[in-house]
């Protein structure tokens, strides 16, 4: 299992109750994520957690050593549209740009980043180091200020 297969795991685990509830609510690609999370047995989980450690301080040590924050794209192209958890084939390649940033304890926010003619949102990603959700928070705020006008 990749490192990546630890948010997928993670995810599954938060969102379980809600996605029993109002599973039409999920769109395809966390549905993805969650028919891949159920093939990860907590051994698993447990070996790959020394490769978490490692690229948490991959990410402390070198991307936010000179850096407050970091500003990367979300995902390489917008999400589907929500049609309800019913995948219509097996797993295409992820293009989200979170991972990293999910497993590795950083702080980090998305933002919209522009809404093209699909209508489907895109979106960037703030990153901080860990434990600085507080300044990871003002500079969103900043963001929307000065975005909205």
């Amino acid at each position: 299992m990749a490192v990546g297969g630890l948010s997928f795991w993670e995810a599954l685990s938060t969102h379980q109750k809600d996605l029993s509830k109002r599973p039409l609510y999920y769109g395809e690609r966390f549905c993805m994520r969650k028919a891949v999370a159920r093939s990860i047995s907590a051994v698993d989980y447990m070996q790959v957690q020394p490769l978490r450690r490692e690229l948490a301080e991959a990410v402390s040590r070198v991307a936010l050593k000179k850096q407050e924050m970091l500003l990367t794209a979300s995902a390489l192209s917008p999400d589907p549209l929500v049609a309800g958890c019913r995948p219509t084939g097996p797993p295409g390649p992820m293009h989200t740009q979170t991972m990293p940033f999910n497993v590795t304890g950083s702080s980090a926010s998305s933002l919209p980043a522009g809404l093209p003619a699909s209508g489907q949102l895109l979106a960037a990603q703030l990153v901080g180091r860990p434990f600085e959700e507080a300044f990871l928070l003002r500079a969103d705020r900043a963001e929307e200020v000065i975005s909205t006008g």
